[in-house]
């Protein structure tokens, strides 16, 4: 049973149970609900698999970052004789840190040219079989953004150490 009224909810169920006790004295009144607490149970295990998906999302990217980092500390390392050399024969740093981040930052586009491309077909393809369900057309919104710049910090500290090595030691080490 749904019930309007303009006074607040609480004295509204008192007045309903009041008089559904005066036309039957044994019935009673079990889970009332206003019609805001009714729509947010409806949504509630919506609402926690959106959290959840948030959640492996950020996971995701954290851990995409982490990758990144360590490949292009892995390439750092392998570099190092070059690098130094370079240095040594007076590159600034500023090369340096375009010589790794170009790198990275390619590596970087392309994965995102990639999984945008995957990701509006998995989203497109749902939406062809439910047209005529009104299904809605949904955008990924601060994705692309948010790994771009992830991404960018995974990338500058390998690029930063790189440009930060001391020729005489790179050079003596092999």
């Amino acid at each position: 049973m749904a019930i309007r009224g303009a006074v607040p909810a609480d004295s509204l169920r008192a007045q309903f149970d009041k008089v559904l006790h005066e036309v039957a004295p044994d019935a009673a009144t079990v889970d009332v609900k206003t019609i805001h607490e009714a729509v947010e149970d409806s949504f509630g295990s919506q609402t926690l698999i959106a959290h959840l998906l948030e959640s492996f999302a950020a996971l995701a990217l954290m851990i995409a970052s982490v990758g990144l980092y360590g490949l292009l500390s892995f390439a750092v390392a392998q570099r190092t004789r070059e690098i130094g050399l370079r240095i040594a024969l007076g590159a600034p740093q500023g090369n340096i840190l375009n010589l790794i981040l170009r790198r990275a930052l390619l590596l970087v586009a392309i994965g995102l040219t990639v999984g945008g491309a995957l990701a509006w077909f998995a989203v497109r393809s749902p939406q062809l079989y439910l047209r005529r369900a009104g299904a809605r057309r949904s955008h990924l919104r601060g994705g692309r953004p948010g790994s771009a710049a992830a991404s960018f910090i995974a990338a500058w500290l390998p690029a930063r150490r790189a440009a930060s090595v001391d020729p005489i030691l790179a050079l003596r080490s092999e």
